[in-house]
């Protein structure tokens, strides 16, 4: 596959080619979340389906975070990359994969520490707790490997070779599908087994992607991480518009499911479950399609 190039060309083409991929890749994570449902559904039942809705505002809000960082480490690694400062853009990538990692882990262990006063918080009635904390437990233990791919598509995409990302998400796409089905159907796990399943799957799909940041194939290689607590800063600050996106939509996220489960209760929740399917797929595109101009304006600033 041929690297892109960020500085020459027609950039009417060139944002086709960072967002087609993108968006493809984002809509295929959509299906496999929607697959998650269809045996959850059929597996666990209802309301196994609202126990994923309501801890969705959890790891969402745990998403954006790892969106700020690697969003935010990617931004000053294509503007160190039109600079001309290849080992520093590396430098910075690192750098970002190891905050990511460390700041992750942390907000995991803070998780998994208060995890049952995070469930109330969320608003499950009592016959719903077990089965959240089943499904929450695992996301919040595995949530660098749920997080892993918004940093290995930003920096693949940055390094020129938006087209692997097709590759990344059919590896993701089937991996999920099989351990679906390995754990929910045949050995019965249940939402820990779809928790388990989709980690492993996101891990799979980013594993395939990483080799490449080692490779001279890509603009950006992986070096020995470089950075201050000032880099950090600047990392969070250019990522924190991404943040608050996702987390505006956590919050809406809880608040429904708050009013749903009041007025109509835990029926209600999964009904929204199949709804926030749907809308995300719209909302997942749209979020494909504007991350496309990131490389390109970054890296020409």
């Amino acid at each position: 596959m041929k690297n892109i190039s960020l500085e020459y060309g027609c950039v009417k083409k060139l944002f086709f080619k960072l967002a087609v991929p993108s968006i493809v890749g984002l809509l295929v994570v959509s299906i496999q979340i929607m697959v998650d449902g269809v045996f959850i559904a059929n597996s666990v039942g209802p309301r196994g389906l609202a126990a994923v809705n309501l801890s969705m505002p959890i790891i969402s809000a745990i998403m954006s975070v790892g969106m700020m960082v690697s969003i935010g480490g990617g931004i000053i690694a294509s503007i160190h990359l039109g600079k001309g400062e290849k080992n520093k853009s590396g430098e910075v990538a690192a750098f970002t994969l190891l905050s990511l990692v460390l700041i992750l882990g942390f907000i995991s262990i803070i998780g998994l520490i208060s995890i049952k006063h995070l469930i109330i918080f969320l608003g499950a009635e009592q016959n719903l707790i077990p089965m959240v904390k089943s499904y929450l437990f695992p996301m919040l233990l595995l949530s660098v490997m749920y997080n892993l791919p918004v940093y290995t598509e930003t920096f693949v995409r940055i390094g020129g070779n938006p087209n692997y990302l097709f590759l990344s998400s059919f590896i993701c796409f089937a991996a999920n599908i099989f351990l679906d089905y390995l754990l929910i159907v045949r050995l019965k796990a249940g939402l820990s087994g779809a928790a388990y399943a989709t980690c492993s799957a996101n891990l799979l799909g980013s594993l395939a992607l990483i080799g490449l940041l080692f490779k001279e194939r890509s603009e950006i290689q992986l070096l020995k991480p470089k950075g201050d607590l000032k880099l950090v800063k600047n990392i969070l600050y250019n990522g924190s518009s991404e943040m608050l996106t996702v987390v505006a939509s956590s919050v809406s996220t809880f608040l429904f499911n708050r009013i749903i489960m009041a007025s109509i209760g835990e029926l209600g929740i999964s009904a929204l479950t199949i709804v926030f399917y749907v809308n995300g797929i719209v909302n997942i595109s749209l979020y494909g399609l504007s991350q496309a101009l990131q490389p390109i304006a970054a890296y020409n600033l």
